[in-house]
Parts: structure tokens; sequence; C-alpha cells
């Protein structure tokens, strides 16, 4: 009895240890590049779609979907430039959904993924300042 209980424990504890949240999954499965850094430079230098175009690109994508056009680019995603408008600026946090736009060929999607990451500096192709 005491043998069971003890491996009951043992057997718990590794499951929790060895289970990663959605957010610690999504860091390992993907390559994300937050703006104004260096390497967000070199990424765009050596994309052939260029941040500008993208913000162009996804302002357009959204006029001819009857949406509102995101404010924001906070990171790259992958081969994607991420806008998006959803953020808590409390604790400098943003979703990763949005629009994306990828830096090779220009193609849209949308992602309604509900994973928050931190950021740190903000682009607007409209040259409006970030306000927090």
């Amino acid at each position: 009895m005491k043998k069971n209980i003890i491996m009951s424990i043992l057997t718990s504890f590794i499951t929790f240890v060895g289970c990663k949240s959605e957010k610690d999954k999504f860091f390992q499965e993907n390559k994300i590049i937050y703006y104004g850094t260096t390497e967000f430079k070199k990424f765009e230098k050596n994309a052939p779609i260029k941040l500008d175009e993208a913000w162009n690109i996804q302002k357009d994508y959204a006029k001819k979907n009857n949406q509102i056009s995101e404010n924001w680019l906070f990171f790259s995603i992958n081969d994607y430039y991420v806008f998006n408008s959803s953020l808590n600026p409390k604790e400098s946090k943003t979703f990763i959904n949005g629009i994306w736009v990828n830096s090779k060929t220009g193609e849209v999607r949308q992602n309604d993924s509900k994973i928050m990451l931190n950021y740190k500096n903000a682009y607007n192709g409209d040259g409006e300042k970030f306000p927090f």
C-alpha cells in the first residue's frame, strides 16, 4: 500500500514536470524574432517582402475582408510578419493573433491563437507612436 502511494505521487510529479504549457511548446516549435532587434533587421533585409510592403498588404487584406486593419507589429514568427492590435499593456504582453503576412510570398493568413508573448518594441506603418 505504501509502495503504491509513493509510486502514485512519483508518477504524478513526473507527469506534472513533463507537461509543457501551450506557450512553451509554441516557443520550441517556432522562431520568434522581436521587432527592433538586430536579428529582426537581418530578417527583414533577407526577406523579399519588406516590412513596409507587408504593412500595406495587411491593410489591403483587412479592407477587402471588411475588417479593421491591425495597428502594430511586435515580432515575426517563422517567415511571417505578425500584425495585431490585441495587447495587455499592464503586463507588456500581446496575443499572436491577427493578420500574418508571409515575408517570402506576401501570402496572408488569419491567426486566432490565444497565446500571449511579451513585447518590447512596436512598429506602425502609418507612423503612429506606440502609447505604452
